[in-house]
């Protein structure tokens, strides 16, 4: 077949993609692939189309098709490496990549092919492979902010902090300049922005789903899905990278009634602020950090050198986190407020629950701290209300005696996702489509968690922390 007609075939497939109709793309590219078999574009289209499905065996299937077709091509090798790491074989994905001094070609390529090496590495826990190909590129693109915050978040998550300094001083360095002279200024701006964020599709389609289709039509709400993306950012980078200014949030923000939680902290044990990524989770936690009650957050090691106060209240969770489980014990205990993202993958030991049509993936983590702990837990979460943060505070559930750890965890979590889904049906602007329950449901549906022996020590690390008794795996622990 003439390449002439490979291509206008594939310019069709494309604008039948574009109009929705995948069944209709996916005939046309199955018929190019069949005529044209040796044509690579072909089959990292193919790829592509899966994947955007998220058939990931198929996805799979065409991207190894594609590489046979020009092995020494580059961009295919990140295809079918990213069609494996897709369906949760890193190993063989790291295969095809190969190893650093065997990469070449173009940079956009290299710069592809190495930062998924990275996430490969990092799966199958290969720490300095993972910190080598990050690093790598970020030479290659040096003002690349993504690129070099994945190097220093690398480098702080291993212990590695003098080595982080460098990285973390010029992401400051190309971030602050970029931040307006007065946040109101930076949020009037957001809405003369038109353009669409780079949102799953897969996430963009649930969403829309539990959506009020007869309040919105979806031009109307994807733009406000888009406006509360971009406020939940420039509000996040004022938190990082002007913290002196935390005042300017605060002034969006409507203080909440913390006599609640004061009254269930009244015994002397802590509590659990259960939040999950949805609104301007800078709002909440800015707050919490000044009104002046004990405070704990528990997140990704690396954020702290960008906003000192907020450093002062981390407890970082790093490859070895088993630190920061015992402070967020000896917190718990000694009467300390402790924020959680629930929603998102604090650790790999995760069971699978249905949730408005769809199965997602939660970790066990926090209804496992609270029933280590006896502590009362809230949901927590900013949201917007009109142009105002307003905080809100709920309850959630305790644990009884006689429940399995598996019935409690499910118990809280259906507590604690009714809550959520009030967020889901309600304002667009307050949802997260590419963080939190949405990335848990990707992960949900490519292929069932497994259990390490990583896993294992992630568990045993918070029976031992919490109260000393001997080690255990099973649902009950």
């Amino acid at each position: 077949m003439e390449k002439a007609e490979i291509a206008n075939r594939l310019d069709a497939a494309a604008a039948r993609t574009q109009a929705g109709d995948l069944a209709g793309a996916e005939e046309i590219l199955l018929d190019l692939a069949a005529a044209a078999p040796l044509a690579p574009k072909v089959h990292v289209r193919l790829s592509e189309h899966y994947i955007r499905l998220e058939r990931w065996t198929e996805a799979t299937v065409a991207a190894q098709q594609a590489c046979a077709g020009d092995p020494g091509n580059l961009r295919l090798r990140h295809e079918r490496a990213r069609a494996l790491f897709s369906v949760r074989r890193p190993e063989e994905a790291l295969e095809v990549i190969g190893r650093l001094d065997d990469i070449q070609g173009s940079e956009p390529d290299a710069f592809a092919l190495l930062t998924l090496e990275g996430r490969a590495s990092e799966a199958v826990g290969d720490h300095e492979r993972m910190i080598r190909a990050y690093r790598w590129a970020a030479t290659l693109q040096p003002d690349d902010e993504v690129a070099l915050l994945r190097v220093y978040n690398a480098l702080e998550r291993t212990g590695r902090t003098a080595e982080s300094e460098a990285y973390g001083a010029r992401i400051k360095a190309l971030r602050a300049p970029r931040l307006p002279d007065r946040l109101a200024d930076g949020m009037e701006a957001l809405g003369r922005v038109n353009r669409e964020e780079d949102v799953p599709e897969g996430a963009l389609d649930w969403a829309w789903e539990l959506a009020d289709q007869t309040a919105w039509d979806r031009p109307a709400w994807r733009a406000a899905v888009d406006w509360g993306g971009r406020a939940r950012q420039l509000l996040k980078d004022w938190w990082f990278y002007a913290s002196e200014r935390g005042d300017e949030i605060a002034s969006l923000t409507d203080p909440p009634d913390l006599a609640e939680v004061r009254a269930a902290m009244a015994q002397g044990a802590g509590c659990v602020l259960a939040g999950a990524h949805v609104g301007p989770t800078a709002g909440f936690v800015n707050y919490l950090q000044s009104c002046g009650a004990p405070f704990r957050t528990i997140g990704p090691a690396g954020m702290e050198q960008f906003d000192p106060p907020f450093g002062e209240t981390l407890l970082p969770v790093r490859f070895n986190h088993l630190a920061a489980v015992r402070q967020a014990v000896t917190h718990l205990k000694s009467g300390t407020m402790i924020g959680i993202l629930a929603d998102a993958a604090l650790t790999r030991e995760a069971f699978e629950i249905e949730f408005l049509g769809r199965t997602v993936s939660l970790s066990s983590f926090t209804p496992r701290l609270i029933r280590r702990c006896g502590a009362a837990s809230f949901w927590c979460v900013a949201l917007w209300r009109g142009d105002r943060i307003t905080i809100r505070l709920k309850q959630l559930p305790d644990p009884v005696a006689g429940e399995s750890g598996e019935d409690w965890a499910r118990r809280w979590f259906r507590a604690y996702l009714a809550n959520l889904e009030e967020v889901m049906r309600g304002d667009p602007r307050n949802l997260d489509l590419r963080k939190g329950i949405w990335a848990n449901l990707d992960s949900a549906r490519a292929a069932p968690m497994r259990r390490t022996a990583w896993i294992r020590r992630v568990t045993r690390s918070l029976d031992m922390a919490a109260d000393g008794r001997p080690p255990s795996c099973g649902p009950d622990a």
